[in-house]
């Protein structure tokens, strides 16, 4: 019985708090308004929006080709990979494959995009084979956003005396749409091969 009372005491106690109602006012009025103010549902709240947050590790070869050399032929597409100009490809169906330009197609001009599609601080390595047959002067690597450079770093000058597979290492912070263009210094041959992205903070 006193639970049943306290009970009652404490929804006249809501009811005047909540509505500004008098204790003077009809008993069963504030029990009802009471009563109303505890069966009303509670705020619906919209849901948070899902933070984006991309994969902790990405990569983008070059398109699958056949041929080498000035026969190349690409086979597959890659969305990701946008060629702008002319060249030839190396190492078809290898995971070292690339593309390269040369001046006796187009006058060398043209470079090459990744397109990622994924947010987040990354650290960028870009793939590629340095040989004799290379520019000596580095490629532009160029954080891109709505057609805008965000940030621009100097490659590694591509030309050697020996040949082998190297890489070049950024950090990139990435938004969903941004990419990243390589563009040659000069119309020697420099090349593009697989771009990884490793999520910074993990």
């Amino acid at each position: 019985m006193k639970r049943l009372v306290l009970s009652i005491f404490l929804c006249l106690m809501i009811a005047v708090s909540a509505y500004g109602l008098t204790p003077n006012q009809n008993a069963v009025e504030l029990l009802r308004q009471a009563i109303r103010l505890l069966e009303a549902p509670g705020p619906i709240l919209p849901p948070s929006p899902p933070s984006v947050v991309g994969p902790k590790s990405y990569s983008i070869m070059p398109p699958e080709f056949s041929g080498n050399e000035k026969e190349t032929r690409i086979t597959k597409h890659n969305p990701q990979f946008k060629i702008i100009g002319d060249f030839f490809g190396y190492y078809p169906g290898s995971s070292k494959r690339y593309v390269y330009n040369t001046k006796y197609r187009n006058g060398g001009r043209g470079h090459v995009e990744y397109h990622p599609e994924i947010e987040g601080p990354y650290e960028v390595r870009f793939f590629y084979r340095a040989t004799r047959n290379r520019s000596k002067k580095p490629p532009d690597v160029r954080h891109m956003r709505d057609g805008k450079v965000v940030v621009e770093f100097l490659g590694s000058v591509q030309y050697s005396k020996g040949s082998g597979h190297r890489n070049d290492k950024f950090v990139f912070n990435l938004k969903v749409g941004d990419y990243i263009a390589i563009v040659p210094a000069d119309p020697k041959s420099i090349a593009f091969g697989r771009m990884t992205f490793t999520r910074m903070g993990d």
